[in-house]
């Protein structure tokens, strides 16, 4: 009777981290646990997630390894992200978009391959207006230029 006790707390304590590694999926928590026994990981999958001795584990659990300490190392995402690409039950832009996430977790893509942009061009933002001289001498000149242009365009023009 002891060995059945002592087992049964060793697999909520198991069921404790596994449902942390997979809080969304607690039959596969439980499965993990009962690989042998189907039924029992369905019963599991209804019963321990709100046993008080598995929020137990699971409280020690996070204190001991923080927040971060159960999700997926770098090596099984990118094992999950190629799963993805190389199943064929995806279609081609999804395995495609698999296949650059997956490039990207394992540092095939570059990130500062982007555009070149050249910021040495410079732009002035400024009118520069030549001196006239004085305002009466700009005046005059002024004046002078519209008279003649007054004049040629009522001159007469040459007839071919």
């Amino acid at each position: 009777m002891s060995n059945e006790i002592e087992t049964t707390l060793d697999r909520k304590k198991h069921f404790a981290l596994e449902l942390l590694r997979n809080p969304n999926d607690p039959f596969k928590a439980a499965i993990e646990v009962f690989p042998e026994n189907a039924g029992m990981a369905l019963m599991v999958t209804s019963r321990w997630p709100n046993d008080p001795e598995v929020k137990k584990y699971q409280a020690e659990a996070m204190a001991t390894l923080g927040e971060t300490g159960f999700l997926p190392s770098k090596g099984d995402l990118a094992r999950a992200v190629w799963t993805m690409a190389e199943n064929e039950k995806y279609n081609a832009d999804e395995r495609l978009r698999a296949y650059r996430l997956f490039g990207d977790i394992q540092g095939h893509i570059e990130k500062g391959a982007g555009p070149i942009i050249n910021n040495n061009l410079t732009s002035n933002k400024v009118m520069v207006v030549n001196s006239q001289g004085s305002d009466d001498e700009w005046e005059h000149r002024a004046a002078s230029q519209q008279a003649r242009l007054v004049e040629e365009a009522y001159a007469p023009r040459p007839t071919e």
